[in-house]
């Protein structure tokens, strides 16, 4: 294993918003990726796995997040959601549903904000060993498909796109880099997949341990 990889270990941040680089309009210029040569031919395996599972990626990935709270559940526009954490401003389509569940926009954009720094060579790496796979089935339960299928496959790519570009990860860009054109939400466990993601932080850091880093 690189000096690269060793050296650099996940950082865990607060949630608060921050600039993305991914390539919508509304985050500006994407910046080069870090590790592009390196990550390419991880990322075509992940995204074949899924293929091969039935998981169609579109180019634009994730249109939708059907969006639960308790009983309450609507279709949601990715891209509302993406306003919503970049700007603060919530559609009136979102706004009359978290009115109607009880929740409130600014808790909602608190969330969709919280990120995790990672190195998308060591995340994808980690994610493809059954370490990953036990990490990923805590998250699943709040970030999933709409029949079960292959969401660990689904959730792993989602992760590796949305660390790809900037080496991090937030619950936003993981609904944004989501593979199928449709992604269900538990709003009521973005906290506990944040800590699931934030939580492979001390997993990277046990495994370099094993291996004497």
């Amino acid at each position: 294993m690189s000096s690269d990889l060793s050296c650099r270990q996940l950082k865990f941040r607060s949630a608060q918003p921050h600039q993305r680089s991914k390539g919508s309009s509304l985050r500006g210029s994407p910046k080069p990726s870090l590790k592009q040569s390196s990550l390419a031919p991880l990322l075509a395996l992940t995204l074949g796995c899924c293929a091969a599972l039935g998981i169609a990626q579109s180019a634009s990935a994730a249109e939708r997040v059907v969006l639960k709270y308790g009983w309450f559940q609507r279709s949601i526009a990715v891209s509302d959601l993406s306003t919503l954490a970049e700007t603060g401003e919530a559609s009136s389509e979102l706004r009359s549903y978290l009115r109607l569940a009880g929740q409130s926009p600014a808790r909602l954009r608190r969330d969709l904000n919280r990120d995790v720094d990672v190195n998308p060579v060591t995340l994808d790496r980690l994610l493809n060993t059954p370490l990953g796979d036990a990490a990923l089935d805590q998250i699943t339960p709040a970030i999933h498909t709409e029949s079960g299928t292959a969401d660990r496959q689904a959730l792993r790519a989602a992760l590796v796109l949305a660390a790809s570009e900037d080496e991090n990860i937030s619950i936003i860009e993981v609904l944004e880099e989501y593979p199928t054109s449709e992604v269900y939400l538990d709003g009521d466990r973005i906290v506990d997949a944040y800590r699931q993601i934030a939580n492979i932080q001390q997993q990277i850091e046990r495994w370099f341990g094993r291996l004497g880093f």
